[in-house]
């Protein structure tokens, strides 16, 4: 029932097996939990004899870095969204360097060795969208084809993974029905009731005191719509504390 990614000599990889089936969010984690135990599911491993990473432990991330969320006012709903690392080239070359995720997006989704990403999570569900680059026949012919969406699914153990072009109307879409179900819930909430709030795009923006350094919120063509609905405080405090305080799966 495993299916296992091998990295190869440049830099490719394969998969066998197929993803796991998760259950809603209250029961993710103790099931993501098990899988980490018995090294079951997709798993990340540089082949040979090298350590077998259960892609179920990102799975407990993303529960816990969303149960957090929760925690801090149980009626919050909206998107949190990633950018993860940049392909490079060394000065004017072509040449590419060995590649490297971004910490943060590397802890919520794996993809060590996938660039020029994004990732999704869902308020409250706790669904994983991945979306990726994808290129033309012209491209493909140097760099090979684009990633195949149901592997890079079951490799990676997330709900779904999309084209990088569908970003800005993916969040367009999902902001909209969170925004529809808003309003349904307010009309229909009785007087005295625990005020909601509206759903947020909960972006990563912090300093990391070590080197001083912030971690840049995500950016695409377009996002400067969401402004209105656009949270860079609420998201890097969770995530740093689920980061540094380990879990048994960890």
């Amino acid at each position: 029932n495993a299916a296992t990614t091998t990295a190869t000599g440049g830099g490719a990889s394969t998969t066998t097996g197929y993803m796991m089936k998760m259950p809603p969010l209250a029961d993710k984690r103790s099931v993501a939990e098990q899988l980490c135990q018995t090294i079951s599911g997709p798993i990340y491993s540089q082949g040979l004899n090298t350590f077998q990473v259960p892609m179920a432990l990102y799975e407990v991330n993303r529960a816990r870095v969303v149960q957090a969320m929760l925690e801090k006012n149980d009626s919050t709903k909206g998107l949190i969204l990633l950018e993860g690392g940049k392909q490079t080239t060394r000065y004017d070359t072509d040449h590419e360097p060995v590649f490297r995720q971004e910490s943060y997006f590397h802890y919520l989704f794996g993809a060590s060795q996938y660039s020029d990403c994004y990732g999704v999570l869902s308020l409250p569900e706790g669904e994983a969208t991945l979306f990726v680059p994808t290129w033309g026949v012209e491209v493909e012919t140097i760099c090979g084809p684009s990633p195949e969406f149901e592997k890079l699914k079951k490799e990676l153990g997330v709900e779904r993974v999309m084209s990088v072009g569908d970003l800005k109307s993916f969040v367009e879409r999902e902001m909209k029905r969170m925004e529809d179900d808003y309003v349904i819930e307010e009309e229909k909430k009785e007087s005295g009731e625990e005020e909601t709030f509206p759903p947020k795009l909960f972006l990563l923006k912090g300093l990391n005191t070590d080197s001083g350094n912030f971690a840049s919120p995500a950016a695409f063509d377009g996002i400067s719509q969401f402004a209105d609905v656009r949270d860079e405080d609420s998201l890097f405090p969770v995530l740093v504390e689920c980061r540094v305080h380990k879990s048994p799966a960890e």
